[in-house]
Protein backbone atom coordinates (compact mmCIF):
# COMPACT_ATOMS: atom_id res chain seq x y z
CA UNK A 1 0.00 0.00 0.00
CA UNK A 2 3.01 2.30 0.90
CA UNK A 3 4.31 1.40 -1.88
CA UNK A 4 1.23 2.13 -4.15
CA UNK A 5 0.96 5.59 -2.71
CA UNK A 6 4.31 6.46 -3.63
CA UNK A 7 4.55 5.52 -7.24
CA UNK A 8 0.77 7.46 -7.71
CA UNK A 9 2.48 10.48 -6.39
CA UNK A 10 5.27 10.39 -8.67
CA UNK A 11 3.28 9.42 -11.44
CA UNK A 12 0.63 13.13 -10.73
CA UNK A 13 4.47 14.86 -9.49
CA UNK A 14 6.61 14.41 -12.36
CA UNK A 15 4.27 16.13 -15.42
CA UNK A 16 4.20 19.21 -12.82
CA UNK A 17 7.60 19.39 -12.03
CA UNK A 18 8.42 19.03 -16.07
CA UNK A 19 5.45 21.88 -16.93
CA UNK A 20 7.11 24.21 -13.98
CA UNK A 21 10.34 23.69 -15.39
CA UNK A 22 9.54 23.61 -19.15
CA UNK A 23 7.62 27.26 -17.92
CA UNK A 24 10.89 28.38 -16.48
CA UNK A 25 12.72 30.98 -18.85
CA UNK A 26 16.19 29.51 -20.14
CA UNK A 27 18.94 32.37 -20.37
CA UNK A 28 21.64 31.77 -22.84
CA UNK A 29 25.06 32.26 -21.56
CA UNK A 30 26.33 35.90 -22.29
CA UNK A 31 29.54 35.64 -24.23
CA UNK A 32 32.87 37.98 -22.46
CA UNK A 33 32.40 39.92 -25.99
CA UNK A 34 28.72 41.21 -25.62
CA UNK A 35 27.68 44.02 -22.81
CA UNK A 36 26.07 42.58 -19.73
CA UNK A 37 22.64 42.74 -19.67
CA UNK A 38 22.02 45.35 -17.00
CA UNK A 39 24.79 47.68 -18.46
CA UNK A 40 22.80 47.12 -22.33
CA UNK A 41 19.62 47.70 -20.05
CA UNK A 42 21.33 51.35 -19.33
CA UNK A 43 22.67 52.24 -22.46
CA UNK A 44 18.87 51.24 -24.00
CA UNK A 45 17.29 53.84 -21.20
CA UNK A 46 20.14 56.54 -22.65
CA UNK A 47 19.22 56.18 -25.84
CA UNK A 48 15.37 56.33 -25.85
CA UNK A 49 15.90 59.42 -23.46
CA UNK A 50 18.37 61.07 -26.16
CA UNK A 51 15.97 59.56 -28.87
CA UNK A 52 12.92 61.23 -27.13
CA UNK A 53 14.76 65.11 -27.04
CA UNK A 54 15.25 64.57 -30.34
CA UNK A 55 11.49 64.34 -31.08
CA UNK A 56 11.37 67.38 -28.85
CA UNK A 57 14.00 69.39 -31.10
CA UNK A 58 12.19 67.94 -34.18
CA UNK A 59 9.08 69.30 -33.41
CA UNK A 60 10.25 72.81 -32.40
CA UNK A 61 12.41 72.91 -35.76
CA UNK A 62 15.62 72.16 -34.58
CA UNK A 63 16.48 68.58 -35.71
CA UNK A 64 19.64 67.75 -37.48
CA UNK A 65 21.18 64.05 -37.82
CA UNK A 66 24.45 65.60 -36.87
CA UNK A 67 22.63 65.61 -33.08
CA UNK A 68 21.05 62.32 -32.89
CA UNK A 69 24.65 60.80 -33.86
CA UNK A 70 26.74 62.79 -31.53
CA UNK A 71 24.44 61.52 -28.85
CA UNK A 72 24.54 58.29 -29.64
CA UNK A 73 28.64 58.66 -29.20
CA UNK A 74 28.13 60.16 -26.12
CA UNK A 75 26.59 57.88 -24.33
CA UNK A 76 29.09 55.33 -25.92
CA UNK A 77 31.92 57.11 -24.42
CA UNK A 78 30.50 57.96 -20.81
CA UNK A 79 29.35 54.22 -20.69
CA UNK A 80 33.13 52.87 -22.05
CA UNK A 81 31.80 51.06 -24.79
CA UNK A 82 32.03 51.42 -28.78
CA UNK A 83 28.81 51.40 -31.71
CA UNK A 84 30.47 47.91 -32.63
CA UNK A 85 30.19 46.86 -29.15
CA UNK A 86 26.13 48.11 -29.09
CA UNK A 87 25.68 46.49 -32.11
CA UNK A 88 26.95 43.08 -31.23
CA UNK A 89 25.12 43.25 -27.95
CA UNK A 90 21.88 43.65 -30.15
CA UNK A 91 22.47 40.99 -32.84
CA UNK A 92 22.98 38.70 -29.24
CA UNK A 93 19.82 39.98 -27.50
CA UNK A 94 18.12 39.40 -30.41
CA UNK A 95 18.60 36.18 -31.06
CA UNK A 96 18.01 34.87 -27.95
CA UNK A 97 14.01 36.18 -27.13
CA UNK A 98 14.14 35.62 -23.52
CA UNK A 99 17.26 37.90 -22.82
CA UNK A 100 15.34 40.56 -24.75
CA UNK A 101 11.95 39.97 -23.32
CA UNK A 102 14.16 40.95 -20.04
CA UNK A 103 16.14 43.84 -21.30
CA UNK A 104 13.23 45.47 -22.60
CA UNK A 105 10.72 44.61 -19.80
CA UNK A 106 13.98 46.49 -17.55
CA UNK A 107 13.80 49.61 -19.93
CA UNK A 108 9.84 49.97 -19.68
CA UNK A 109 9.96 49.59 -15.70
CA UNK A 110 12.82 51.66 -15.53
CA UNK A 111 11.45 54.80 -18.23
CA UNK A 112 8.32 54.63 -16.29
CA UNK A 113 9.81 55.72 -12.46
CA UNK A 114 11.24 58.08 -14.51
CA UNK A 115 8.12 59.66 -15.55
CA UNK A 116 7.19 59.39 -12.30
Amino acid sequence: MFELNRYIKTIILLPCVIVVFSCTPQYAHVPSDVISPEEFTEIIIDIRLAEAQQKVYRQKGFYDNDLIDSSYQMIYYLRGVTAEDVERSYAFYTEHPNWMEKISAEVIEKLNKMEE
